[in-house]
Formats: C-alpha cells, sequence, structure tokens
C-alpha cells in the first residue's frame, strides 16, 4: 500500500515534512505500476486479500492520501482517472474546505490549502473512496486517556462524512501513523465505531493474517525518483521505522 500526501511542485527546502511528490514525478510512478505488471486495487478488495479469500502474489498495490490536500484533486486525479485507477482518500472532516492550510502543516511553506467539500464530491463521482482521518488530526496516542475525545475524532468524524457525503466510511487513517499514534485503546474505539480497516503510516507490506487494523503503507515523498520507488516498492526501507 503506498502513502500520498500532497501532489504539488515545490521546492525541497521549501517542504521540511516531506509530504509533496512532483505532479510529473507523481504520473512516472503510475506508469511504472501500470507498465511492470502491478494490480492497483480498490481498497475494498483488502479485506478479501487479508483474509486468504484471494491469494496475494506480491503485486497488489493500493493508493492512499492523507489529511485532504486540494492539489489531490486538482494535480492527482487526472492521471489517476484517465487510467482508471482507484484510490482512498483519508479526510480530516473539520478541515474540508478551510481557508487555511492545515495546522500542522509549516505556515511560512507553500503548502495546499485542504480540499473543498465539492471536490470531495466530485471524487466520489470517479469512484474513488473517502475515508476518515479524525475531526481534526490530533495524535491519538497522546490522547489515549479521553475516552470522549477518541469517539469524537473517530467515530463522530465517520458520522459527519458519511452525513455530508451520503457515502459509507469503511476504512480509518491514524493521523501521523507512528507506533506511538495509536494503540489498543485507539484500536478497540475504532472496531466499535465500524470501520472494517485501520492505517498507519509505517513502512512494511501486509500479508495474510496481519492485524487488519495495524496495516502498513509506504510513504511516497519528494525525493522517490524512480529507482528509490522501485525499491521501496521491494521493500528496501521498510526497515526504517523499527527506529523510529
Amino acid at each position: 500500500m503506498l502513502l500520498y500526501h500532497s501532489i504539488k511542485e515545490i521546492p525541497k527546502n521549501k517542504d521540511p515534512l516531506r509530504i509533496t511528490v512532483p505532479p510529473m514525478l507523481f504520473e512516472k510512478q503510475i506508469r511504472y505500476l501500470l507498465s511492470s505488471g502491478y494490480k492497483i486495487l480498490p481498497m475494498d478488495a483488502v479485506p478479501d486479500y487479508l483474509s486468504g479469500r484471494v491469494e496475494i502474489t506480491g503485486k497488489e498495490i493500493v493508493l492512499t492520501f492523507d489529511d485532504g490536500f486540494d492539489d489531490n484533486f486538482e494535480a492527482a486525479i487526472g492521471v489517476l482517472s484517465k487510467n482508471r485507477i482507484p484510490a482512498t482518500y483519508f479526510l480530516s472532516c473539520d478541515h474540508i474546505g478551510a481557508e487555511e492550510i492545515f495546522p500542522w502543516c509549516t505556515p511560512q511553506y507553500s503548502y495546499s490549502k485542504p480540499i473543498t467539500m465539492e471536490k470531495v464530491l466530485g471524487l466520489i463521482s470517479m469512484n474513488m473512496s473517502i475515508g476518515s482521518h479524525t475531526r481534526t488530526h490530533p495524535n491519538l496516542g497522546d490522547i489515549s486517556h479521553d475516552r470522549d475525545r477518541l469517539y469524537e475524532e473517530i467515530a463522530m468524524s465517520k458520522k459527519i462524512l458519511e452525513d455530508k457525503l451520503k457515502v459509507p466510511i469503511k476504512y480509518f487513517a491514524y493521523p501521523f501513523g507512528s507506533n506511538s499514534s495509536y494503540n489498543k485503546t485507539t484500536e478497540r474505539i475504532v472496531k466499535e465505531s465500524g470501520y472494517k480497516a485501520a492505517f498507519t503510516n509505517i513502512f512494511g507490506s501486509n500479508k495474510n493474517g496481519d492485524n487488519i487494523f495495524e496495516l502498513k503503507r509506504t510513504r511516497i515523498t519528494w525525493d522517490d525518483n524512480l529507482f528509490r520507488f522501485k525499491m521501496k516498492l521491494e521493500g528496501a526501507y521498510d526497515w526504517t521505522d523499527h527506529f523510529r
């Protein structure tokens, strides 16, 4: 599973968070996947593969985008829709349509604003799927002592998105997504809220029998040229998160 954030051309020294991928590089990466025999799956196929109902060959890919940057529609959707490629967008719902950049982004740099509700509906019309990334994007590990807050971020974000978008919200992504960003308490509330699966930002592949509420994703950043991209697909960087 691949994790993207923003698809935008920003000088590397203007993106200290390393969350942008230039549109031209993104298109090259997608073309590589298509030309190299990878099968890009819709999110709803994931439970079947991880339950063993469908064999995992190692050439399956799921594309995900976190936070909900406006450029996900402007820059990414053209490449995806042209090639009929499914993707899932995990949205921090209280920020949809905000005029300011996300509060966790460095303010002096030119990050994209949050996506508008109109564009979210546009994604749905193109058969893209939407998941929850909480209401306000807190580190859930830091607030795991506050069950009311956890339900507000996890369960209510699902309800808000479903009420506004009129589609089921089946999947959840932990903000920040490191080992300290979730625990058994947050996982239990994700399950109780009715999600089918949840995703971390930890490098690695997923296999039959893995905990479907702690699924791994490979982060893609601005310095992932095609060589590094291929290496990440092969798992060459999976060891790095053992030291995070």
